[in-house]
C-alpha cells in the first residue's frame, strides 16, 4: 500500500539509472525490466507491506468510493449523509469520496457554478446534478492530461502532466475570470485549505 503525499513520486526507469539522493525505494518484477522507483523530497509519504486482506479492509474502512465508479444516485446519498460540511471539505474528505484532492476540487466546483463555502446539503437537485458531471468531467480530462504538475508531480514516465494549462481557477487569484470576463478570482481558507473562486460565476 503505497501513499505518496505532498511530494512522493512513483516511476518507472531502467535499472542502471543512477539512484536520486531522495530515491527511498526500489521494486523489480518478474520478467520486466524496468524497476519502479519511489522518490519523495519531504519524506511525508510512504510504502506498507501488508497482506492483501488488510489492504481490503484499510481501503473500505479509511477511504470512500471512487468518483469515476459513482453512480448519480449513490452521490446524491453521500451528499444527503454528509450534507452539514462544506463542499469544499466534503470533496476533499477521502472517506467520502476517494482521490480528489485540492486544485480538483477547485475546478469541478468552478465547473458547477458553487461556491466552495456552500453546505452539501444545500444543493438543489439542479446543482447536484452540475456538482457530478463535473466531478467526472474534470478527473476524465486531467487523466487524459495526465495530471496537474504544479511543481513536483510527475507519472510513470517521469513526464509532467499538461491539465495544469486548463485550470480556470486554481491558483489563479487576483486574475479575471476566464469565464465571464466580469469576477476576479478570489481565495479563502476553506477545510484548511486555500479554495480559488469566481464570486460572479459561483453562487
Amino acid at each position: 500500500m503505497i501513499h505518496l503525499k505532498m511530494t512522493g513520486q512513483l516511476y518507472l526507469c531502467p535499472p542502471e539509472q543512477p539512484l536520486d539522493k531522495h530515491t527511498h525505494a526500489r521494486m523489480t518484477f518478474c520478467g520486466v525490466k524496468s524497476e519502479l522507483r519511489f522518490r519523495d523530497v519531504r519524506k511525508f509519504g510512504f510504502w506498507n507491506c501488508l497482506r492483501l486482506s488488510e489492504i481490503a479492509t484499510r481501503v473500505e474502512t479509511e477511504l470512500g468510493p471512487e468518483p469515476l465508479a459513482l453512480d448519480f444516485s449513490g452521490f446524491q446519498s453521500l451528499l444527503r449523509k454528509h450534507g452539514g460540511k462544506k463542499i469544499k471539505g466534503w470533496l476533499l474528505d477521502q472517506k467520502i469520496i476517494a482521490g480528489i484532492g485540492n486544485i480538483y476540487s477547485d475546478e469541478i466546483l468552478f465547473r458547477s457554478g458553487i461556491r466552495p463555502d456552500r453546505l452539501a446539503g444545500d444543493l438543489n437537485p439542479e446543482e447536484v446534478r452540475k456538482l457530478y458531471r463535473a466531478m467526472k468531467s474534470v478527473l476524465k480530462k486531467a487523466i487524459e492530461l495526465k495530471g496537474s504538475s504544479i511543481s513536483d508531480y510527475v507519472d510513470s514516465s517521469g513526464e509532467k502532466g499538461q491539465f495544469q494549462q486548463r485550470h480556470l481557477v486554481y491558483d489563479r487569484e487576483g486574475s479575471l475570470c476566464r469565464r465571464c470576463r466580469q469576477g476576479v478570482i478570489d481565495r479563502k481558507k476553506i477545510a484548511g485549505r486555500s479554495s480559488f473562486f469566481c464570486p460572479s460565476c459561483q453562487k
